[in-house]
């Protein structure tokens, strides 16, 4: 039985909303995937392997570019051992950017040498020491690489259907309304009759499909969004709270500050752009 994870990626940074990391899958068929909400590209530096994406096998092999799309379920498998750069970028980045990244879909397995190109820029970047410089380099880097990939290997969205379990479906669900109505009263009563199942089966069932309870999720998403007020507006950090949906302002900042390490207070004064 495959294990289903949800990843919730955590951008402290605002100016950096990305996650790079080299990994090394090794006499692995991978009996965990994972799924998100951001966009994943994976680059190939060495060895040979496989992603498997939503029940669909793609051959992943030195100088290939695959690119998961959002909510896609995928893992990476090999049987001998394959390197490679990841490279996650949060979608405010591309909103940010003026792309609609909710309308394209990116092609997933790219043999384009520019691409590679790219990619291995953005590796040396992140891999070189700071500097003064180094926000704008990266963003500049990683902007390069989604302009290309958007116009090269991309396509508009279509309907689709997707074939899922029963009780992934309705985990799938619960964080798609979560994300939506974050900032309204969200009750597990709620969540669990919507998607049909009793309470505490429902609350197991996405503990498992996500690794996060109910309570979690809601939180870290409601935090999230508050960082993009203290980040970008004016309103008070108690006038945050309530709109993000919070009950009170303390325990808004005890939430915060657990996933962040700063109190909200603290967050502003650091990353506020006003």
């Amino acid at each position: 039985m495959i294990d289903i994870k949800y990843e919730h990626h955590l951008m402290p940074n605002p100016d950096l909303p990305f996650i790079f990391h080299t990994d090394i899958c090794i006499h692995n068929e991978s009996g965990t995937a994972n799924w998100h909400e951001n966009t994943e590209i994976l680059y190939c530096i060495q060895g040979e392997g496989k992603v498997n994406c939503d029940a669909s096998d793609i051959s992943m092999k030195k100088g290939t570019t695959v690119i998961i799309n959002a909510k896609q379920l995928h893992a990476v498998s090999t049987n001998t051992e394959v390197k490679y750069h990841c490279l996650i970028v949060d979608n405010s980045f591309f909103k940010d950017n003026g792309i609609e990244i909710e309308a394209i879909s990116f092609h997933q397995s790219i043999c384009d040498q520019k691409a590679g190109e790219l990619i291995m820029k953005i590796a040396d970047i992140f891999s070189s020491n700071e500097n003064s410089f180094s926000v704008a380099e990266t963003r500049l880097a990683v902007l390069e690489f989604i302009v290309y990939i958007c116009k090269n290997h991309s396509v508009k969205n279509k309907a689709e259907t997707r074939s899922l379990s029963k009780s992934y479906a309705a985990v799938l669900n619960a964080v798609e309304h979560i994300n939506t109505h974050f900032s309204q009263k969200l009750t597990l009563e709620e969540l669990s009759s919507h998607a049909g199942f009793s309470r505490y089966h429902f609350a197991r069932i996405f503990k498992e499909n996500t690794g996060f309870t109910v309570i979690e999720h809601i939180n870290a998403i409601r935090c999230e969004n508050a960082g993009f007020l203290l980040r970008e507006t004016s309103k008070t950090i108690a006038e945050i709270s309530y709109e993000c949906g919070f009950d009170n302002p303390s325990y808004f900042a005890k939430a915060f500050s657990k996933l962040y390490k700063v109190l909200p207070s603290e967050y502003r004064k650091k990353y506020s752009k006003l």
